[in-house]
């Protein structure tokens, strides 16, 4: 209950007025990115303030400089922070910048200092990085609301040397305001400065906190920061109810630099946690473990011990590939002990980086790579790829890698064309553009293949400016949107929009059903989404449900305290149901049990979509959210990977 609590919390205080089922002609001018200009200046100039901030949502997309001076008409001490999100989607525009920080300084409401400062960071440069730091440093209600916005400098890789860790920090220590602690925490975890100390970081209040969110960032930060006696708290965690703290705990211990042999044992018994994210979060973080010889011979014996205990596939797969990495010496003998007791993708995975006898790695891997099961292919593909160096006077290693890039299967010709060697390339180039010029002709009609499309057009620059505007003009005349739009933008050719009839027919029904039971191997989900934040996505959803689509699809992706994703019929991460959506990035934070469609880049979603472990503020506007989940969290927590959708229904 206390889960749920917060989530309804969250999303009952922060809901903001988005679209709703009278919008259909903002919706669509949005979702076909055209923009036009008189239904935005209709809704701008409404006397309804949910038209008015509608209108600022919907222009997020359009990166259209010549709206800066709309949005600038707008009443910022009511619309700031529609407004300042808008402003963050127009990128390389000093008006919008100038705008943004005059708000900041002069007309802001207080209320909208967080959305300004985030919308900064998405689009300054170092100088503005600069000046915002300075303005924080002087003024606290600023300082209080710019987390959000160092991150986005920090993901556009801009620093000022750590002089933000102290603003993060400030907000640690003085902030009252949950929310703004939590994306502190995230922002200082993901580029933690050293030299950090105890009398800096306030962490036994932290750790007293009753928003888990809070406890579980600061137990991330704490092997980290300069403190006594880490070990001792980190293992205090390793019983918590929590099992993201329990996870975490073991994280962290393993990545000390000085962890006693006494805790090998403690870390270990999580092997067999109720959880199988704890479990399997335990045996990958074993292999940060560095110790003395004489505690590698504790922990290999240890790892033997419970590779031999009734763990799941994935965790005793993960143990294995630990063993191995800690082990390499030994590696093959592993391979031949363990090879037919865990799951043949682990051993594949140990093949990518164990190469020392590389035509062990060739028969094991030639049975995989030439099967019909595209998830088999895949799985083999890089380890396979991987080979390149070893073998290359081998005739019969490069025809099979040739016949690779010619697949017929998208996750393939990807993985090999992102990863051909130079030598190939060189020596090759005629078989290799035959090969890039067949499968383009061949696959640039299908969605599926965007990001292999990608691949292909990235290995053909390597061959001169001349085969790749070859190859260029033959995917500008694709009828996908995101493979064209990706030839225009490799060209410098601005795409003209063209109005897409799925996005009107996917709007029919979208406001009417909300609610969905998702029954799983593991226990049933219930969802509700959120059409008025993402009105194309939910259609989309509502329709493929209608369609039974993710019957039967398994949860292809799940990572530990951070998200399981499902959605793919392939189950291998790469396909989708055979067409393109838009992205549709509003203000909502990615917190505990949010939902968020998978993209391989702007407006290329379709139908894989992930639920969340816990809070990730680096996807903030940039996934679509479209709903959450209302009740069956615990199960949400206990699906593993390869666990499996049985069926989604509507609750009507």
């Amino acid at each position: 209950m206390k889960k749920l609590f917060l989530i309804f919390l969250f999303v009952s205080v922060n809901l903001w007025a988005q679209f709703n089922r009278d919008n259909r002609d903002l919706i669509l001018t949005a979702a076909n990115r055209t923009f036009d200009k008189d239904i935005i200046s209709k809704y701008l100039s409404s006397s309804n303030e949910s038209d008015v901030k509608a209108a600022l949502i919907a222009l997020y997309h359009s990166n259209d400089s010549t709206f800066v001076d709309d949005i600038k008409k707008t009443d910022f001490s009511k619309y700031g922070r529609e407004a300042a999100f808008a402003l963050g989607g127009i990128s390389n525009c000093r008006s919008s910048i100038d705008l943004l920080f005059r708000e900041l300084q002069i007309n802001a409401n207080a209320n909208s200092f967080r959305e300004i400062i985030e919308a900064i960071g998405k689009t300054g440069n170092q100088s503005d990085f600069l000046k915002l730091i300075i303005m924080t440093e002087k003024y606290k209600p600023f300082a209080m609301k710019s987390a959000m916005g160092i991150l986005n400098f920090q993901l556009r890789n801009f620093s000022l040397e750590g002089r933000e860790a102290l603003i993060l920090l400030r907000i640690i220590n003085e902030s009252e305001d949950n929310n703004d602690i939590e994306e502190a925490l995230f922002t200082l975890f993901r580029k933690t400065p050293t030299g950090i100390t105890e009398a800096q970081f306030n962490y036994n209040q932290l750790l007293k906190s009753n928003d888990n969110e809070i406890v579980i960032s600061t137990i991330k930060l704490i092997p980290k920061i300069e403190i006594k006696e880490k070990e001792k708290l980190l293992l205090s965690y390793l019983y918590n109810d929590d099992w993201r703290l329990r996870a975490e705990a073991a994280k962290g211990l393993c990545n000390l630099t000085d962890l006693s042999l006494e805790s090998f044992k403690p870390i270990l018994k999580l092997l067999l946690d109720k959880n199988p994210n704890v479990s399997r979060l335990t045996a990958i973080s074993l292999r940060n473990i560095k110790t003395s010889p004489l505690g590698m011979g504790l922990l290999l014996n240890g790892i033997n011990y419970y590779l031999k205990k009734d763990l799941t596939k994935n965790s005793k797969g993960e143990l294995f590939i630990s063993l191995c990495k800690l082990d390499k010496e030994n590696a093959y003998n592993y391979l031949n002990e363990y090879a037919d007791k865990v799951n043949e993708n682990y051993v594949i995975r140990v093949l990518e980086e164990v190469k020392s006898s590389p035509e062990y790695n060739y028969n094991y891997l030639s049975k995989n790579i030439s099967k019909e099961n595209e998830k088999d292919v895949m799985n083999s593909a890089q380890a396979f790829l991987n080979l390149q160096k070893e073998l290359t006077d081998s005739i019969k290693y490069r025809d099979k890698l040739f016949g690779l890039l010619g697949s017929k299967f998208p996750s393939i010709i990807s993985i090999i064309a992102d990863g051909l060697d130079s030598t190939y390339i060189d020596n090759f180039s005629n078989e290799i553009k035959a090969i890039i010029l067949d499968q383009i002709k061949r696959y640039k009609n299908n969605s599926d293949y965007y990001e292999s499309i990608a691949s292909l057009g990235g290995l053909s620059s390597k061959f001169g400016k001349e085969f790749q505007e070859i190859v260029l003009k033959e995917l500008s005349q694709s009828n996908v949107t995101s493979i064209k739009n990706y030839a225009d933008s490799q060209m410098g050719i601005k795409t003209v929009k063209k109005e897409n009839p799925l996005f009107e027919k996917l709007l029919k029904n979208n406001f009417l059903i909300k609610q969905f039971l998702v029954k799983t191997n593991k226990g049933e989900i219930k969802i509700e989404l959120m059409p008025e934040i993402a009105p194309i996505t939910v259609g989309s959803f509502t329709k493929l449900v209608n369609e039974k689509f993710f019957d039967n699809i398994i949860f292809h992706r799940v990572v530990p305290n951070f998200v399981i994703q499902t959605g793919d019929p392939s189950g291998t991460g790469w396909r989708g149901p055979g067409y393109d959506i838009i992205s549709e990035t509003s203000t909502f934070p990615y917190k505990e049990g949010m939902i968020g469609m998978a993209s391989a880049g702007k407006d290329t979603e379709g139908s894989q979509w992930f639920i969340m472990h816990s809070y990730y503020p680096h996807l903030n506007g940039k996934y679509s959210l479209f709903g959450k989940v209302i009740s069956g969290m615990d199960t949400v927590n206990n699906i593993d990977q390869d666990d499996k959708i049985i069926s989604i229904t509507p609750i009507r």
